[in-house]
């Protein structure tokens, strides 16, 4: 155990060292969308509170109608750092003569100074407290990862009369999980820029960690006898719709479905995740449908009352149901904001039928046929560019493809195993049906004559986490 401990130790250590590297050394604005994140957590920690109207959030630039719990995190630190003295950021706004300037590399509205190297003060300080929180979130996402693969069930085989291969593959599996996520050069450079993308991966595994608990309780309901592939009418009466439901973490699934939600909007899909993981749930335990649907409930209620603050906020202080009427007035704060993204003014014009939002083409928006597409996405997860230059190229494209394949075979491998498993539980169990046969007819069927083999079979049965 101490062994395990430290080694994950270890690997979130070597994460922080590699990411600490990158922050130290990227100039500022290298993170996607990094000087309007900057504006909006410096906004909060000025004022002490979010934007109240499009003036101040004009102030704190585009990202400023996103949900905002990463910056409200971030700024709680920022706001310690004194910054009415020097140096201040060279921002293109500041002075009109400032875009005139030529640019030694990539930037957004700022221009990179000397001002930037350590030690950090002043406005640089408060940038860089702003990427050692992503940091921190970032770890977190690695050692939640660690225990989602830890909790993964695998059958008990000894190998040895002190250390079951059981918790030898466990240990493995997480530990490269966890490794994977912490070394894929997208996340560690991201993650170690000032944005909400660690945050929300945090909450995100946490989300799952949760369906993988719920999953993992109901395989120890000592209620629940054998999984009923094709339900039936008597499933209604089944003792599994008396065992108490997970209610705790039902209600943790909701909250960090509703805490992702208000860190970016993007993770929205996760309500819809939710039902589809208690739904995959429900059919492997032989839930009745009232108790998929109370759980269903349950976590829909937790995410309502979480976001709740958020939506309220939104709707009292931007809407414009004046000037636009009730249906159109609330969607727009909610969707379209400030209007300057495309695919969600897009998203306003279809719901509202044209009478907000646009069409419009996109600006600037790079075409092409959808292979061109998908090997873009694979080369900029797996190699990160420095001012341009990738180092390994396309050596380190065909060792990340080499790994893809490999892992591709062992979840066709798994999945194969899965089903010879699956296929030899239901053998088992027609052979105890017909050995139990006479006793069932003559009323006489006992406990202790259905302990042994339905123990066995709960022993070999696993939550469908194992499958995936």
């Amino acid at each position: 155990m101490r062994i395990e401990q430290g080694a994950l130790f270890l690997l979130v250590l070597l994460y922080i060292i590699v990411a600490n590297a990158h922050a130290g050394l990227a100039p500022l604005t290298t993170g996607p969308d990094e000087l309007a994140h900057y504006e909006y957590v410096n906004f909060i920690a000025e004022h002490g509170h979010l934007p109240l109207n499009s003036a101040e959030r004009s102030q704190a630039a585009y990202k400023s109608d996103q949900p905002p719990l990463y910056h409200l995190i971030a700024a709680l630190p920022a706001s310690l750092v004194d910054t009415t003295g020097p140096p201040y950021l060279k921002r293109y706004s500041d002075n009109e003569r400032r875009p005139l300037i030529e640019q030694t590399r990539h930037a957004w509205g700022l221009h990179n100074t000397e001002d930037e190297y350590p030690p950090y003060r002043s406005e640089v300080w408060r940038w860089h407290i702003g990427r050692w929180v992503s940091i921190i979130f970032g770890a977190a996402a690695i050692i939640v990862t660690y225990f989602i693969a830890r909790g993964v069930p695998f059958p008990p085989v000894d190998i040895g009369p002190s250390l079951p291969r059981q918790l030898l593959e466990r240990i493995i599996l997480a530990l490269g999980a966890a490794a994977v996520v912490a070394f894929i050069p997208r996340f560690a450079l991201t993650g170690s820029m000032l944005n909400y993308e660690t945050a929300l991966a945090f909450f995100a595994a946490l989300f799952l960690w949760q369906l993988l608990k719920i999953s993992k309780a109901e395989a120890e309901n000592p209620q629940f006898i054998i999984h009923n592939p094709e339900p039936t009418p008597s499933n209604l009466q089944s003792p599994v719709s008396n065992y108490q439901l997970p209610i705790t973490n039902l209600l943790l699934l909701g909250l960090f479905t509703g805490l992702a939600i208000t860190t970016k909007l993007s993770a929205l899909i996760l309500p819809f995740e939710a039902v589809v993981g208690l739904a995959l749930i429900a059919r492997h335990y032989g839930w009745p449908w009232p108790r998929w649907l109370r759980a269903v409930a349950i976590t829909a209620t937790a995410t309502l009352v979480t976001v709740s603050w958020w939506f309220g906020f939104v709707i009292y202080q931007f809407n414009t149901v004046t000037e636009d009427g009730w249906w159109t007035g609330l969607l727009r704060p909610l969707i379209a904001a400030d209007a300057s993204d495309a695919t969600t003014n897009r998203l306003l014009s279809f719901l509202t039928g044209g009478q907000a939002g646009f069409t419009a083409a996109i600006d600037n928006l790079e075409s092409g046929p959808p292979w061109q597409w998908l090997t873009t996405i694979y080369r900029t997860f797996w190699i990160v560019g420095i001012e341009g230059q990738q180092p390994l190229g396309l050596v380190g494209l065909l060792i990340a493809l080499a790994l893809c394949l490999i892992a591709v075979f062992g979840l066709i491998r798994l999945w194969q195993l899965a089903a010879a498993s699956r296929q030899q539980l239901a053998d088992s169990g027609q052979q105890i049906a017909v050995s139990h046969q006479p006793s069932v007819v003559s009323g006489q069927r006992s406990a202790t004559h259905l302990q042994s083999p339905i123990s066995n079979l709960h022993d070999q049965t696993h939550p469908p986490f194992r499958a995936i």
